[in-house]
């Protein structure tokens, strides 16, 4: 093999003394900042992972501003952005995700721009963009398998394609990406991942009213993500847990899994936006138990934070339910008004089975 060594591969070096000390000090200068950034991203990992959000975002910002390589700079905000999803800040992770595609675009940094893609489809789901978010999930899964990109990544991908297919009422399609995700999810010899695919299967099959096919897939979610520890993804799953059993018709075990779902959220106070879909969805048990009381007291501070965080749908439902409440109540005014928030929301979201819905309680309720 031969070594090729020449003048032609020596650097351009300067040639007085005060020039090399100045390079020397940019090089310097330049392995200090990187293995600084190094260093802060590796915490702000650590920090997000165990549930302290704001400490997280704290160290992205230093690297973003301490940053000399600009190669990283769509990592470091897509990092940030998904800190403010976690916090349920949509608002201000959208305007992140979209200057992170042309800045990966431009140093052709694909698995930011599949990551990039993917979160931009999360931030449509969570604002009930049906359409736009499976657009998105797609442009992601396309960038995957044009560039490449690690099992996991495909996995959430198909995930997180599966849950908008969910959402559209596409529940057969969205079980054959949710189970292409569990595959992938368990080649790979990751429990967390597969817990999460198992989650969102159970989602499609109580969706399909095969309750008991649910309940094994949530369970089986529940024990892996009690395995290693994953307090966030336990909270979740024991909320749907309580979804499924009120779909079923049983009540009680409902209220058991929601109010355990709630204790574990409340240990996650930055997730604001899940402890009020807990909230919510226990107002309404309250409600059909008769306790109009407790009923208003968890429904009515859901509602405002589902509205702040850009959760339409999950607003419209718990001011529907707050409507009901407040006629059950005789207090008809104030029932109106809630119904006719939810008839606009069900409205623009073009959910016209919701919006008949309502329009039909607006009719029962006595006009003042």
């Amino acid at each position: 093999m031969q070594l090729l060594w020449g003048k032609d591969f020596l650097p351009k070096l300067p040639h007085s003394t005060a020039a090399m000390t100045n390079m020397g000090t940019r090089v310097n200068n330049f392995w200090h900042a990187i293995s600084r950034s190094t260093a802060l991203t590796l915490i702000g990992d650590l920090l997000r992972r165990a549930n302290a959000p704001r400490a997280a975002d704290r160290a992205y910002r230093k690297v973003l501003k301490e940053q000399m390589d600009p190669s990283l700079d769509a990592k470091m905000i897509l990092r940030r952005a998904q800190v403010s999803i976690d916090l349920g800040n949509i608002h201000h992770a959208l305007p992140m995700v979209e200057r992170s595609i042309p800045l990966a675009r431009r140093v052709k940094d694909y698995p930011s721009l599949i990551l990039a893609y993917n979160y931009r489809g999360i931030i449509a789901r969570k604002q009930s963009q049906w359409d736009a978010s499976i657009t998105y999930y797609q442009r992601a899964l396309a960038s995957a398998r044009r560039f490449g990109s690690n099992p996991e990544v495909a996995e959430n991908i198909y995930n997180n394609l599966g849950i908008a297919l969910e959402k559209k009422g596409s529940y057969r399609s969205a079980l054959r990406y949710l189970k292409k995700g569990l595959a992938l999810a368990r080649d790979s010899g990751s429990p967390e991942s597969a817990s999460i695919s198992l989650n969102n299967i159970g989602i499609a099959y109580d969706n399909l009213n095969r309750f008991d096919e649910a309940i094994e897939s949530y369970l089986e979610s529940l024990s892996l993500k009690e395995l290693i520890g994953y307090r966030h993804g336990m909270a979740q799953t024991t909320h749907n847990l309580g979804f499924v059993h009120e779909h079923a018709g049983k009540p009680d075990l409902a209220f058991s899994w929601y109010a355990k779902s709630l204790a574990l959220k409340l240990g996650f106070t930055h997730d604001k936006h899940g402890i009020a879909q807990t909230q919510s969805n226990l107002g309404r048990l309250f409600r059909q138990k008769g306790d109009l009381k407790k009923a208003r007291t968890l429904l009515q501070p859901a509602a405002r934070v589902l509205r702040t965080v850009g959760d339409d749908f999950g607003f419209a439902e718990a001011r529907e339910e707050l409507a009901r409440v407040e006629k059950a109540a005789r207090k008809y005014s104030a029932a109106r008004v809630a119904t006719i928030d939810a008839i606009k929301v069900f409205t623009k979201l073009r959910l016209s089975k919701d919006a008949g819905r309502c329009r039909r309680l607006l009719r029962e309720i006595p006009a003042m």
